[in-house]
């Protein structure tokens, strides 16, 4: 990758970085009356807290993997078989760490991560 295209794919994935932080950081919903509408509404608004979360970090640690590739050289290698990640998967998703035959085969077998350079 040339340096141009280095520096872009970094300033998206730290956009990501910036659009997860924010929406992390919604200011909360004002504190319930007590009432069992409202302690319903918390619950559900927990869940969903607690939802939004997970997903955050997962994210964060995929983008970081992802910076962390850009910088070792090793960005856009799928890290099961070792080939090249498709451009078209990268532009959909810059944190990807498996070509699309490798994660459809990843997600088919329950998502425990395949062995590097596997015959084809």
């Amino acid at each position: 990758m040339t340096q141009k295209q280095i520096r872009a794919v970094r300033e998206r994935l730290e956009g990501e970085l910036d659009r997860l932080q924010t929406g992390i950081e919604r200011p909360r919903l004002a504190e319930s009356s007590g009432d069992e509408g409202d302690q319903g509404q918390a619950m559900q608004e927990a869940t969903l807290a607690a939802g939004a979360a997970e997903t955050f970090w997962r994210r964060r640690q995929e983008i970081e993997s992802a910076m962390e590739a850009l910088e070792a050289g090793e960005y856009g290698i799928c890290e099961d078989c070792g080939e090249k990640i498709a451009p078209r998967r990268l532009e959909a998703a810059p944190w990807a760490r498996r070509c699309v035959p490798c994660e459809e085969e990843r997600e088919r077998e329950g998502g425990g991560p395949l062995p590097r350079n596997r015959a084809a």
